[in-house]
């Protein structure tokens, strides 16, 4: 079911045209998407009572990409961790679509407008070990959320910032298996773009947080696991900069 969710997402993403209205600046088209470099600090750790073995504790940074345009970021990063003896692989893929609910006006004096951001969150999370350790020898999980949250705006000629938190509650499903259960988070987002620059490009900065829980119940299949194994909790603070374009 998360598989076919996760389709239909991204279809709409793909097919779906923004209704808001951008600035155009007098090009052929609104500059409106951004492409960034990322660095992730991830803080990932097991929350069951009971770790036994194996533990896919992660505590490195992650580096990769994203690239956003007004309702959609999608975001990817990939980062290890030396163990000593054995070696973990972090990988981890997001997108997220929101819109943004305007009931109150724009500030007069500072041009500040305050927003209701509603969002569906769609991610994966993969941690891996680089030797067999037997029955697991990877977290990997896919989760489908949706939430609703509070968030601001304001926009100059050549500047435009935003910001949204938004708390999130969805389902998670092993991708190899048939262990499913929940997923807390709390997103939060901000991006400044300055430009563009020279009518084609221009800078953006941004930061993200996330903070999210894997409550996941294993399947009477997998005999392996209790109903603890696959508990984790993880904070991830993304630190983004690129081109507006």
């Amino acid at each position: 079911m998360t598989r076919v969710l996760l389709i239909l997402l991204l279809w709409g993403l793909a097919t779906g045209r923004d209704v808001r209205a951008q600035l155009n600046y007098g090009s052929d088209r609104a500059i409106n998407q951004t492409l960034e470099a990322t660095i992730s600090l991830i803080d990932f750790s097991f929350d069951g009572s009971d770790a036994g073995e194996p533990v896919f504790d992660f505590n490195e940074p992650a580096y990769g990409l994203a690239y956003a345009r007004p309702g959609f970021l999608a975001r990817f990063a990939r980062g290890t961790q030396d163990g000593g003896d054995d070696t973990l692989t972090l990988t981890d893929f997001l997108i997220t679509a929101s819109g943004a609910w305007r009931p109150w006006s724009r500030s007069r004096g500072t041009g500040l407008q305050p927003t209701i951001p509603l969002g569906v969150h769609s991610g994966y999370r993969r941690v891996s070990r680089d030797e067999d350790r037997g029955t697991f020898n990877a977290f990997e999980f896919t989760t489908l959320a949706l939430g609703a949250g509070l968030g601001a705006e304001a926009q100059g000629a050549r500047a435009q910032w935003r910001v949204r938190v938004i708390p999130m509650i969805g389902i998670a499903q092993r991708s190899l298996g048939s262990d499913t259960g929940s997923s807390t988070m709390l997103d939060a987002n901000t991006r400044l773009t300055l430009g563009p620059l020279n009518d084609r490009f221009g800078i953006s900065f941004g930061y993200g947080f996330r903070w999210q829980a894997w409550d996941v119940d294993a399947s009477d299949f997998n005999e392996a696991a209790t109903d603890d194994t696959f508990d984790y909790t993880g904070t991830m603070h993304t630190f983004r900069i690129g081109i507006l374009f």
